[in-house]
């Protein structure tokens, strides 16, 4: 008994300091610009370039860059705008279905998702895309002082003589945070949950699956994000999912196992 109520309260100090992540989170990504410059770590504008190159040989914004057409600028808007909506929205979901079972375990996936990608960000920051296209392998250039580059984005400003992307890229907090993507890790992070733990309809599951490779799509086609930044997006949601999602809760120890039960079921 002792036993079983020291697990319980190890297992909910842990899920209480993985809530933590989220709000930690939040406060380093707003107050990132004003770490000291004299503790932050040089930019690194080509190791994302070579291990592209490397692995693929050839770049696939090249290809996806020579789609370019209006369309597909609208339909990377809006993939790369409303990428973060969906955890919102699959919040309010949970909520008004009452799967409370799976708001915690999603609550501290996605803050440490979040926390650990902005943190390999800022120990590591890398040039996203279009820095490659607009100033090369250039070191000199790269600073945190430099403000974001709304890259193909820009294209849907002028068609729609808005200035919504502009603003959004001038203020953002961090500049050079390609890898990994978390405008991949969130809807892959959103996939894993909606397929592997919900009874919706399958249509939707498939939809969820299909939507990460979009957003992939969309930010490789806006010179946003390489492949490589997609990727590694998608294994930091993996890795959080497959360590304290749902599947790695740890089951009650007074739970009868499912053969049991159906086996006494029979038997009456």
């Amino acid at each position: 008994m002792m036993k079983s109520y020291s697990d319980f309260i190890e297992r909910r100090a842990v899920r209480i300091a993985l809530s933590v992540t989220l709000l930690l989170w939040i406060i380093l990504f707003v107050s990132a610009p004003k770490i000291p410059l004299d503790i932050r770590p040089s930019i690194d504008v080509h190791s994302l370039y070579n291990y592209e190159v490397g692995l693929l040989y050839y770049l696939p914004t090249d290809y996806l860059f020579a789609l370019q057409c209006g369309f597909l600028d609208v339909l990377g808007a809006i993939a790369y705008t409303l990428h973060s909506a969906w955890p919102v929205v699959f919040l309010v979901y949970m909520v008004i279905f009452k799967r409370r079972d799976l708001i915690l375990p999603y609550v501290n996936c996605f803050g440490l998702l979040c926390f650990l990608a902005l943190l390999t960000q800022l120990v590591m920051p890398t040039a996203p895309p279009w820095y490659f296209y607009n100033y090369g392998f250039n070191t000199t250039i790269a600073n945190y002082e430099m403000k974001g580059d709304p890259a193909g984005l820009i294209r849907v400003d002028e068609m729609f003589h808005i200035t919504f992307y502009r603003n959004m890229f001038d203020n953002s907090p961090v500049v050079f945070g390609s890898f990994p993507s978390l405008h991949c890790a969130w809807p892959a992070l959103l996939a894993l949950f909606v397929y592997f733990d919900t009874n919706l309809p399958r249509w939707i599951k498939w939809a969820a699956v299909a939507y990460p490779v979009y957003v992939a799509l969309a930010v490789m086609y806006l010179r946003h994000h390489y492949f490589v930044d997609a990727w590694g997006g998608a294994f930091y949601s993996l890795g959080v999912y497959l360590l304290f999602g749902p599947k790695a809760q740890p089951q009650p120890s007074h739970q009868i196992p499912k053969f049991l039960q159906f086996k006494c079921c029979n038997n009456v």
